[in-house]
């Protein structure tokens, strides 16, 4: 394992069911096809839950690029908008280091929450 077994955090915005966006990289290491996939795969999760945040963390494998995701789903009410605006927090990491991962998931969740 690395000293820093995260590959990289996005923040992904959903506008629709259709259309999100990669709003945030840190640090910028991920391809824009790689961004665009993860941003797929976090919004399809939504919509299978029906638009419905989970409370809780996912994590989601994305195989084809070696990759899964600790996503937390987030929403707030902005004054300037009618809707509830939705995105996504993913942490993002190799597939080998996933027992870290899922060893700490607790604490992450803490974190996460506030």
């Amino acid at each position: 394992m690395e000293a820093n077994p995260i590959s990289a955090i996005l923040f992904i915005e959903f506008e629709n069911s259709e259309i999100f966006y990669p709003v945030i990289e840190v640090p910028s290491v991920l391809s824009k096809e790689i961004k665009e996939y993860i941003g797929k795969k976090c919004l399809t999760l939504l919509i299978d839950e029906k638009k419905k945040i989970p409370r809780s963390l996912a994590i989601i494998p994305f195989p084809s690029y070696n990759l899964k995701g600790m996503v937390k789903y987030v929403e707030w009410k902005e004054e300037s908008k009618q809707e509830t605006s939705r995105a996504a927090i993913a942490i993002i990491f190799k597939e080998t280091d996933d027992l870290i991962f899922y060893k700490y998931m607790t604490t992450f969740e803490i974190v996460l929450q506030e």
